[in-house]
């Protein structure tokens, strides 16, 4: 996997993160929960890592819920890689984010 993703071609901005990823990850609930992944990544400028406070504060100004549900709920087991405090998003889950829902030229 590239570093932290810098290298990879699909980037943040590359996604249209203002319509639903239907049928990316097979639950609605991971859907909107990839969908404030992305728009985080478009605030950072790239794939971060990020910390699960950064997701929470971002989650906490723009999603207007008490606390973002998907943290401690496994639901990126498989498109996600955490160490320590940093979590890293996989190629798999850029890829299928880009899938449902490429920027249009």
């Amino acid at each position: 996997m590239p570093a932290h993703l810098a290298d990879y071609p699909v980037q943040p901005q590359h996604i249209d993160a203002t319509r639903r990823f239907w049928d990316s990850f097979d639950k609605l609930e991971r859907e909107d929960a990839a969908r404030c992944i992305v728009l985080l990544c478009q605030e950072l400028g790239n794939w971060g890592p990020f910390t699960r406070a950064q997701i929470q504060e971002f989650y906490d100004r723009h999603m207007r819920h008490t606390q973002a549900p998907f943290l401690d709920r496994g639901l990126f087991t498989n498109f996600a890689r955490i160490e320590g405090e940093q979590i890293y998003m996989t190629e798999e889950f850029v890829a299928r984010c880009f899938r449902s829902s490429p920027v249009k030229a």
